[in-house]
């Protein structure tokens, strides 16, 4: 019973500790001020609380918006990424087109030479060649002048007719025989009507 009397002794003891420093906060040993105090405080506490908890809300729609921000950023940033290795194998395969199509210039610009070295040889030579054929050059250089309109098909006809005059020469020169009728150029030759 003693051991009893001694805990109650001492609860008492807390009990009226916490009592004076109750009193000694409030200003107050009233019973209702004391009262009210306490419900003002309780009412701050879960105003505190209800602001806590919307902060805590606040807080964590932010880290969700923020999630979200830097995985759109993440994705383009791999985008990125894609595109500008789509881009330099776009101009890696552009380059290599261009080295094909300089080493085509290059060698149509070779062909280009030896043609224009056969031309110079030809068109040296054309005016005393057509003299002795008795047929005008004078066609031959307009074409050659006007490169828009050059093609196999009038060059063609214009070594048809040289042709067709060297044959006539040829036949002319050959010794002329009373039995034998005078040869003509062969039917593949073709005349054509422009006069040259």
């Amino acid at each position: 019973a003693r051991g009893k009397k001694q805990e109650l002794l001492n609860l008492t003891n807390i009990y009226n500790k916490i009592m004076d420093e109750i009193v000694e906060f409030v200003a107050s040993d009233d019973i209702d001020t004391i009262c009210e105090a306490f419900k003002s405080c309780e009412d701050e506490n879960f105003a505190v609380f209800n602001y806590v908890n919307e902060v805590n809300c606040e807080a964590e729609s932010l880290n969700d918006a923020a999630r979200a921000v830097k995985h759109k950023i993440d994705k383009e940033k791999a985008l990125k990424v894609e595109r500008v290795a789509q881009l330099a194998d776009d101009v890696q395969s552009l380059e290599k087109d261009l080295a094909e199509i300089q080493v085509d210039i290059d060698e149509l610009k070779k062909v280009r030479e030896l043609i224009h070295g056969d031309l110079n040889i030809i068109t040296s030579n054309l005016k005393e060649i057509t003299d002795v054929a008795r047929c005008s050059s004078s066609p031959f250089f307009y074409l050659v002048e006007d490169n828009l309109h050059v093609n196999m098909s009038n060059v063609h006809l214009f070594l048809m007719v040289l042709e067709k005059q060297v044959m006539r020469i040829m036949i002319s020169l050959e010794p002329k025989r009373e039995d034998t009728p005078p040869k003509t150029p062969s039917k593949t030759s073709f005349m054509p009507s422009r006069k040259f």
